[in-house]
């Protein structure tokens, strides 16, 4: 589970920047290379990130395939632990 951070962190006129944490980690997995001027588009900008990292995620067999792979394998190993 990731979570998406605007933060505050300049005085105007680009006061704003997003970072992305994995779980409750304190160290972000990525953080914007740029300031935004508003906090809307430090979001906006921010859930594309975010989107864009879950879906290579996915792509390249992240945690959601590698969970899915877990699973079969655990019910394989029960139903051949049946079988008599």
């Amino acid at each position: 589970m990731y979570r998406l951070e605007v933060k505050r962190l300049a005085l105007p006129p680009r006061p704003f920047r997003w970072e992305i944490y994995r779980g409750k980690r304190s160290t972000p997995v990525r953080s914007s290379g740029s300031m935004y001027a508003s906090r809307e588009q430090a979001i906006a900008a921010g859930t594309f990130a975010l989107e864009s990292l879950t879906d290579r995620l996915v792509k390249e067999g992240g945690r959601v395939r590698r969970n899915a792979r877990t699973r079969r394998k655990r019910r394989e190993k029960a139903e051949r632990k049946i079988e008599p």
